[in-house]
């Protein structure tokens, strides 16, 4: 029909397949206990019961309890979103998908764009982790907003995580530390082969140390604070382009075995250490040593 149609699951205890049929997406409303898996065309309820969606935005809301989403290769709602919401207890999201995710926060609920898909997560409270995997493309995982416990794993392809907020950032061989003083979230990740990172209006701190891949690293206005550990035995390009025009903004740059060599010209501005190389904009002052942070 032209209309959205509604179909409401809840209580039923069998399957059954719908298909949009019209113009506009339909919708599927459950609520339920436990694990909704959404995985090709089909959704299976947390008692178990299968249905097949063409063109169909599954809408599942949770229990008090600890609730899991898992979406893998997700093709049963072409043209409308999915949503969730997590009513009480730990909530899981887990998603493996050949795309690139981008996440948004809006007050107490937030949206993941999956590729061309979105999830729309309602009661981010209630989530206690987000678990992200990708293909065997270039995925790209924006994480900026998000608050909690979270893991990706880029699998194959050159992967890049990225997240943008006003706070403090601790960056090592396989997780991000984000925030400040205790409201700290960590993210853990695997075959990520790139990582940028933005900062805010107030003076921020970035720490880097033991990360092993290509580094783009801007903190925005304020005195920000780049502390930078260089890695021995890995060839590795990293920029410091910090684009605010107000406070002092400064590099710390350490080297195990010797102190990293500065050119800061008006035709060259690089920090050499090894094979590593660290070009660098909109920066007031430098420090180079030897040693560990």
């Amino acid at each position: 029909t032209s209309a959205i149609q509604t179909y409401t699951v809840s209580g039923w205890s069998k399957g059954g397949s719908i298909n949009a049929g019209g113009s506009l997406p339909d919708r599927l409303v459950d609520t339920g206990s436990g694990t909704f898996i959404l995985q090709g065309n089909t959704y299976t309820r947390p008692d178990g019961s299968v249905w097949t969606l063409t063109g169909v935005g599954p809408n599942l809301t949770g229990s008090s309890g600890n609730d899991a989403l898992t979406i893998s290769g997700w093709t049963g709602s072409t043209g409308a979103s999915i949503g969730f919401s997590g009513v009480g207890g730990s909530d899981t999201i887990s998603i493996a998908a050949d795309a690139n995710f981008a996440y948004t926060a809006s007050g107490a609920n937030g949206s993941l764009a999956i590729g061309a898909a979105t999830l729309a997560i309602n009661g981010t409270a209630a989530i206690s982790s987000l678990n992200l995997t990708g293909g065997t493309g270039n995925n790209t995982f924006n994480l900026s907003g998000w608050a909690k416990a979270a893991t990706v794993d880029g699998r194959d392809g050159n992967d890049t995580l990225v997240y943008s907020g006003d706070t403090d950032f601790l960056l090592g061989a396989s997780s991000l530390r984000v925030g400040k003083g205790s409201a700290v979230s960590t993210i853990g990740f695997s075959s990520v082969e790139a990582a940028s990172l933005t900062g805010g209006a107030s003076a921020n701190n970035f720490n880097v140390n033991g990360f092993l891949g290509a580094l783009s690293l801007d903190g925005g206005a304020g005195s920000d604070i780049y502390n930078l550990q260089l890695p021995d035995n890995a060839s590795l390009a990293w920029i410091v382009a910090d684009t605010g025009r107000s406070g002092t903004d400064v590099i710390n740059a350490k080297g195990a075995n010797s102190a990293p060599v500065v050119t800061n010209t008006t035709t060259m501005k690089r920090i050499v250490y090894m094979q590593v190389v660290v070009t660098f904009s909109g920066i007031e002052t430098i420090s180079s040593g030897m040693g560990n942070f």
